[in-house]
């Protein structure tokens, strides 16, 4: 009894020992992985994305451009990956309905506006969300990943440090 006692007393102060020397550490890592698997999953959405518009309406796109920005409340919870494209040919509100087509035709489905300032089709699939704007002639299409939960030290070590002004 006293033997089983001094096991099970070793295993949890080994446990706390492990937790208070830092071996959370390697939560920094877990949350890069997981920051570099949203953004996996991201970018090839928008590639999946970028060769539907261009099958439906032909033209060429633009380098797509990404950042990292915040979610959750602050100080920052968490960080979300956005990768950006434009459409390289002057377009209207039919090419941005047509590529609204084509992409729901790929599993993406409609949310109901929340901008009425400029032209814009919110969709979804799995955790992702779509959007395709169109203003001023330009037909932008963005996807947005997961908010993925990090330390205060990866989000400024990707995005800066918190500042509420």
């Amino acid at each position: 009894m006293i033997k089983r006692f001094t096991v099970s007393a070793l295993i949890l102060l080994l446990g706390l020992v492990m937790v208070a020397c830092g071996e959370s550490g390697s939560n920094e890592e877990d949350e890069m992985d997981d920051l570099r698997a949203a953004r996996d999953t991201t970018t090839a959405a928008v590639k999946g994305v970028t060769a539907t518009v261009l099958a439906e309406l032909g033209g060429t796109a633009k380098p797509a451009t990404a950042n990292y920005g915040t979610c959750g409340t602050s100080p920052t919870e968490g960080l979300i990956y956005h990768e950006f494209v434009d459409w390289s040919d002057e377009a209207d509100t039919a090419a941005l309905d047509q590529a609204r087509a084509a992409v729901e035709a790929e599993g993406w489905t409609l949310d109901p506006p929340s901008n009425t300032t400029v032209e814009v089709r919110n969709l979804r699939r799995d955790d992702l969300r779509l959007t395709l704007k169109l203003q001023r002639g330009v037909l932008t299409w963005s996807v947005t990943g997961i908010c993925v939960r990090v330390s205060s030290e990866v989000a400024n070590d990707l995005v800066g440090p918190y500042d509420p002004t």
